[in-house]
């Protein structure tokens, strides 16, 4: 009985030796050389781990603090009136929009406070303004000074007038708060140092609050 092989051409061929093929990598869609690398090395805020059982064949790649970046914005307005132009806190309510609002915090404007309800490294930027509305709001002669008063912790900001003048202060603090624990609140308001000559001192004060989770309270 005659016995022959015929070879099939449809069969996949065997693997290379240097299987796995290699992939192409590319930064901002530049090839990073030849398709040829065999490692890749993560760094510079960059974390990367690889699954066990299942997931063995699975590499997962975080950007450090992206899973608990968070940003949230609110404005706040409020009128003030004489006597509060003396170095003390002000105003002692705030009329609060919140234009981003975030899950982390809450802020009250009956009290003045932002309270934090996780715990975390937050950024907080204040850009702040007060304008004298009426004659009689005036800042004194030489030095006067006027800031933010953030967590108890007041900025400095000064100017120097040959006469009593009114002036519409701008200016914007920024600060970092760690909260290791929840609820946590902070008073949020400003100050100055003005006098009034004729009148009443009669002002209008904002701020534009912008709250930034940057991560976790280190361990």
């Amino acid at each position: 009985m005659p016995f022959s092989i015929i070879p099939q051409t449809d069969i996949p061929p065997p693997n290379a030796e240097a299987f796995p093929n290699f992939m192409q990598l590319q930064d901002q869609g530049t090839d990073l050389g030849l398709p040829d690398a065999d490692t890749i090395n993560f760094s510079n805020g960059l974390q990367a781990t690889r699954g066990t059982g299942e997931n063995s064949n699975v590499v997962t790649v975080v950007a450090e603090g992206a899973a608990g970046a968070s940003v949230g914005v609110i404005d706040l307005t409020s009128d003030v009136e004489d006597g509060f132009f003396d170095d003390s806190p002000f105003p002692s309510v705030w009329t609060a929009e919140v234009l981003v609002a975030n899950d982390a915090w809450s802020f009250d404007g009956d009290t003045t406070t932002l309270t934090f309800a996780d715990t975390g490294v937050y950024r907080v930027i204040a850009t702040c303004s007060l304008t004298g509305q009426i004659e009689g709001f005036a800042w004194p002669v030489g030095e006067s000074h006027y800031g933010s008063t953030i967590n108890g912790v007041a900025s400095q900001h000064y100017r120097t007038n040959e006469a009593d003048l009114a002036h519409t202060a701008r200016w914007t603090d920024q600060m970092v708060i760690q909260v290791d624990e929840v609820p946590f609140g902070v008073g949020v308001q400003l100050y100055a140092l003005a006098v009034s000559d004729t009148g009443t001192a009669v002002g209008r004060c904002s701020m534009s609050l912008v709250v930034e989770r940057l991560g976790d309270t280190p361990s």
